[in-house]
């Protein structure tokens, strides 16, 4: 019988669903809803004991509040477990989207999040691992991986499970399944004893610095945004082994990595992820534990000795560092050792040629202190000049949340920008035409900077405003639905009388000019949509006087408008319109064309770098399309770690900001009439000669030439954000004041440099080529040979199929050959010179070849 999922209505409990799920073929557990552990019902030794027996079922979910979990692996199934849609390889994506795989949503508002099933392909028997599929998307979930299911209950706010595709499952196609490996053989975890045991007999202390290195590059994974369960299940194993090898004690290690595991669990990322408390994160690590000390053998702790000696020489004991320091020096590898197979290649007066530099006593490389690969530096956001109500808000939430304060006050002027609703327009001078204050936001920022927070803190008083006005006139919105039911029926009879001679054309055009008046009624009133398509989008705004505001931490939006879904194209015309506020007809199913008048569209995304990524090069008409020099750019640097304790928000910090978003609602964002702003005298003269300096700026040679396209909006912006400024200050401002005018011209500096910043991401090598470099140096220690070189082919494969961390845009072989160069200009790597082709000799020349600095296999902790 083919595996498949089962059809699972709303009327399934979960006992009846779970007989569903065994009928279909499916091996269940009962878990803990709140842990989603699959041992924390059954007990150890979980694996062997799920079930598709009737009794068994039965016995586990009859008047129990467990929740339903599928074991894939002993189903012969796996799942791929998407947290990150945004963050999808191109080439899985396409897999897990165009193969009719069942997918059951596990976020009701976040499209693409959840888990995608597939048939094991014949002969596999994959496991947990994502093999070179990337980290930041989610995890796969094979042998003994286990996924809950509809129609269990969702503990976190705004979870649910629920089929969206259902059916047999297809094979996981080759081209994804060759990338991804099998598991390896079963072992049972130790028991608590063993454990107890083994932390108790471990007390060694040969090499104690290693674990402060060990603590770091877990928190590296943590931050990078790998799966916290598999980061962490790959350092307790290691730490457990180097332990074993009398290297530092099981029990410091375990400890400490106890510790940061908790902390890590009880915090999401990105304001999605899931957390637990303390006591169930407590109880997944002595799992983790367990599973890892069974995994100690005498030929691992042989292993694992023989690899730290040849890494960092012999153990230290007598008079050396002490467990928080590590050995200051390291010895590079001799090119011409014996453990160097240069020599074997073309002899040893070739092989000492192979450094650009000095050699050491012993004829090896002598290496410098290699350049760090240079990054943009970018100022902070200059949040004094929001004022000082804004500004107050932007830093006491910064401090709360954590969060930087770029992204909240893009956040906050997006809210504003919102709030005026279309309803604001700024008459600069004679000849220009009124500037819409509509904002187009665009923030750059990893998972981990708390995205959703920062946008959910400075709508908040904005929706819950927009929610009240709804239930206000909820009664009288549905009355006037009533009758345009009731006028409907009577014009479908008006119009039969017509038909039969009854009653005349002009009785029917009565009733019809009736219909066409209700329905031209304002409905409840609405200001957000979600991760909306661009159709939807056009629909929506129709329905509520051609104006919207989105704001959103996802990138399904942004890459529809990129056209990174479907041909490739998109028709982003309304998005286009809607930022000048120009008129827009869009097509109303069942009712014919429907004109907008007036558009006014406000943006506020904050999505991951990688999404914008080489963009330039992967679709250059969408650059061309003008809509991104419409946005403002926000790149955050990288907050420093949080702390459980934050200071709240003072009251009346909070209140004041909501106070003045609702009165900016109230008074602006419900008004039937367009507010034209002016500037004063002094505003004028003051913009006049930023307008003048910009304009100089923009011409070849000048300070804005690189964005010039950009800058070529950057006046309007300036405009636009004084406007947003005056009015939060002043809800009945008629003018735009030289305080605020100053104020939003003091932000362009930042503005500037941010979008440089942006632009440069967008570019054909994303970032001027130095996010490949970094990429390149953090694969280097798992490409190297024996002798510690690596070909360029080598790199080269390491990128097949697949992207640059954060990428949109395949490497190929130019790009890894500039960014070679520039490596080793900065002293990370030196050609090693090919030795003298024979004269006539035919053949592929050889790749070029490279050693490497002994930092990139040995990184000492001041590195």
């Amino acid at each position: 019988m083919n595996l498949y999922v089962p059809e699972i209505t709303e009327e399934d409990d979960v006992i009846s669903a779970a007989f569903k799920y065994a009928g279909a073929g499916w091996y269940l557990l009962p878990v803990d809803p709140t842990t989603k552990n699959p041992g924390s019902i059954v007990g150890d030794h979980w694996q062997d004991k799920s079930s598709r027996d009737p009794e068994m079922i039965a016995l586990w979910f009859t008047g129990t509040n467990a929740a339903l979990a599928l074991h894939m692996g002993r189903s012969g199934a796996l799942a791929f477990d998407v947290d990150r849609p945004e963050s999808l390889p191109d080439d899985l994506r396409d897999v897990l989207t165009g193969t009719g795989a069942p997918h059951q949503s596990t976020r009701v508002d976040q499209p693409g999040r959840g888990h995608y099933v597939f048939a094991q392909p014949e002969g596999r028997n994959i496991g947990n691992s994502r093999g070179d599929l990337g980290r930041a998307w989610g995890d796969v979930r094979g042998k003994n991986g286990v996924i809950v299911v509809a129609p269990s209950t969702h503990t976190r706010e705004g979870g649910h499970y629920q089929w969206q595709t259902t059916g047999i499952l297809p094979v996981l196609p080759a081209a994804i399944a060759d990338r991804i490996p099998d598991a390896g053989e079963t072992v049972d975890a130790a028991t608590d004893e063993q454990v107890a045991s083994f932390l108790a007999d471990h007390t060694g202390s040969g090499r104690p610095w290693l674990l402060r290195a060990k603590y770091k590059r877990l928190q590296e994974a943590y931050s990078s945004g790998e799966s916290r369960h598999e980061a962490t299940v790959r350092a307790v194993v290691s730490a457990m082994r180097e332990a074993a090898a009398g290297q530092y004690k099981a029990k410091t290690a375990t400890d400490g990595l106890r510790t940061a595991f908790i902390t890590a669990m009880r915090t999401s990322r990105d304001g999605v992820e899931r957390t637990v408390n303390a006591g169930s994160a407590a109880m997944e690590f002595a799992g983790i534990l367990a599973w890892a000390v069974a995994q100690v053998t005498p030929e691992e702790i042989e292993k694992t000795l023989r690899e730290l000696d040849r890494r960092v020489g012999p153990p230290m004991f007598n008079g050396e560092p002490s467990d928080d320091e590590a050995p200051e020096t390291r010895t590079a590898p001799a090119q011409n050792d014996s453990s160097n197979s240069s020599e074997d290649l073309w002899g040893p007066e070739d092989a000492s040629d192979g450094i650009s530099g000095t050699e050491n006593e012993g004829g090896g490389p002598c290496w410098d202190t290699p350049l760090p690969v240079p990054r943009h530096t970018l100022p902070p956001f200059p949040t004094e000049l929001l004022g000082v109500s804004l500004a107050a808000w932007v830093r006491a939430q910064g401090a709360s949340l954590n969060v930087s304060d770029d992204l909240l006050a893009l956040s906050a002027l997006g809210t504003i920008s919102a709030a005026l609703g279309g309803r604001v327009q700024v008459k600069v001078k004679d000849g220009w035409d009124a500037e819409n204050v509509c904002l187009y936001c665009l923030g750059l920022a990893d998972s981990s900077a708390r995205k959703t927070p920062a946008l959910d803190a400075a709508s908040a008083p904005m929706r819950d405003r927009i929610g009240q006005l709804r239930e206000d006139h909820r009664a009288e919105v549905e009355q006037v639905e009533q009758e345009i039911r009731i006028t409907e029926k009577e014009l479908a009879a008006v119009e039969n009388d017509v038909s039969r001679s009854k009653a005349t054309k002009e009785d029917a055009r009565a009733v019809l000019d009736t219909l066409l008046e209700l329905k031209a009624q304002p409905g409840l009133p609405k200001a957000f949509v979600g991760d909306v398509t661009l159709e939807a989008l056009g629909k929506v705004m129709g329905e509520n006087g051609g104006r919207m505001a989105l704001h959103e931490s996802e990138a399904g939006f942004f890459k529809a408008c990129a056209g990174l879904y479907g041909n490739g194209r998109a028709d982003i015309t309304l998005v286009l319109k809607a930022y000048s506020g120009t008129g827009h007809e869009i097509d109303r199913v069942g009712r014919g064309h429907s004109w907008m008048p007036r558009t006014a569209l406000t943006l506020t995304l904050i999505i991951q770098p990688g999404v914008v990524e080489h963009m330039e090069k992967d679709n250059p008409e969408f650059k061309s399309s003008g809509f991104l020099n419409r946005f403002l750019y926000a790149l955050p640097s990288p907050m420093p770690p949080g702390a459980f304790d934050t200071p709240d928000v003072p009251l009346d910090v909070s209140l004041d900001y909501a106070q003045r978003i609702v009165r900016l609602v109230d008074d602006v964002w419900t008004s039937e009439n367009i507010r034209t702003l002016t500037l004063t005298a002094q505003a004028r003269k003051v913009f006049a000669e930023f307008y003048n300096q910009t304009e100089k700026d923009k011409a070849d040679g000048g300070a804005l030439h690189d964005v010039a396209e950009w800058a070529g909006k950057l006046c309007g912006q300036i405009i636009r954000l004084a406007a947003c400024l005056s009015l939060y200050d002043n809800t009945a401002a008629g003018e735009i004041s030289e305080d605020a005018m100053t104020r939003s011209i003091g932000l362009a500096p930042y503005l500037t440099a941010h979008a440089r910043a942006a632009f440069g991401l967008m570019s054909r090598d994303g970032d001027g080529g130095r996010k490949l470099l970094r990429d390149i140096l953090d694969r280097l220690p798992q490409l190297l040979d024996d002798d510690r070189t690596v070909t360029t082919r080598k790199i080269r494969e390491s990128f097949k199929g697949r992207r640059a961390s954060g990428s949109a845009g395949a490497v190929d072989a130019e790009a890894i050959k500039d960014a070679m160069d520039e490596l080793e200009e900065l002293g990370w790597v030196a050609e090693i010179p090919a030795p003298p082709r024979k004269p006539g000799q035919r053949g592929q020349k050889p790749s070029p070849k490279y050693d490497v600095h002994p930092w990139i296999y040995d990184p000492p902790e001041e590195a």
